[in-house]
């Protein structure tokens, strides 16, 4: 099961990444900038040479570090700024009187269900008119029946913890955090 799970995430690495990180990370977005600092001081395209410039003058590397700085302020405020709004958002649902915006919006997990159903119907005439197919559609259909409960899953999951974020609480550590935090290691790693 655990084999299979990991295939269908990294399937799925992207989307996962997304709902469980959110937008890329101020640190990552912070180590780009630098690149591009390094090379816009210089005037080495090659970051290696860039960087070798910059240790070497203490002048340069001064100022390297003056708009890296810059640009690592303009990235938390910005970054702040994109948390504030999406606190207020969360805030708002959380209050509102529409039991409806309250909630997690059943819409994606019907779409789902919509979508699964659809497949067991075609499934079903398929085997309805040639019986042999039976096995093979099956075997197709479940791929299709793991891909909408973990997009389920995931929807339920994220959604609650964004609501108890939004309400002042830590939402807990379980076991799709812990294998999101893997995941994004593994990420990490592989870029190196």
């Amino acid at each position: 099961m655990i084999p299979l799970l990991l295939s269908l995430a990294g399937a799925a690495l992207p989307a996962i990444k997304e709902l469980i990180e959110g937008d890329q990370p101020i640190g990552t977005r912070l180590v780009d900038a630098a690149g591009g600092i390094a090379s816009g001081l210089t005037g080495e395209p090659d970051l290696e040479t860039a960087a070798a410039a910059i240790q070497a003058d203490p002048a340069l590397f001064a100022r390297f570090q003056e708009a890296l700085t810059r640009r690592a302020l303009g990235l938390a405020a910005e970054e702040t700024r994109r948390l504030a709004e999406r606190e207020a958002s969360w805030r708002a649902m959380t209050g509102s009187e529409d039991a409806y915006v309250r909630r997690a919006r059943p819409t994606i997990i019907y779409a789902l269900v919509a979508i699964g159903l659809a497949a067991a119907a075609t499934a079903l005439l398929i085997c309805w008119r040639e019986p042999v197919l039976l096995p093979d559609t099956i075997a197709a259909l479940q791929w299709v029946v793991y891909a909408l409960a973990g997009v389920g899953g995931l929807y339920v999951v994220k959604r609650s913890d964004d609501k108890a974020a939004a309400g002042g609480t830590e939402p807990p550590a379980g076991a799709l955090r812990r294998l999101g935090g893997a995941l994004q290691t593994m990420i990490g790693e592989a870029r190196k």
